[in-house]
């Protein structure tokens, strides 16, 4: 799956977040707003585009 697959579905702020790389990142929203979908992307994202291990070692 390319960045871009993985970016299309979401609006600007949920990219911003799932791209955000330089240190710590607090998602703070209500109900119904998409923080799993977000969640979800980012790790997909920092396995995929990132090269980050995705098992425990």
């Amino acid at each position: 799956m390319s960045e871009k697959t993985l970016l299309s579905g979401l609006v600007d702020r949920q990219r911003d977040a799932v791209t955000h790389t330089s240190g710590p990142l607090l998602i703070l929203a209500g109900a119904g707003t998409g923080k799993t979908t977000t969640i979800t992307a980012k790790i997909a994202y920092m396995v995929q585009e990132l090269g980050i291990a995705s098992g425990a070692t």
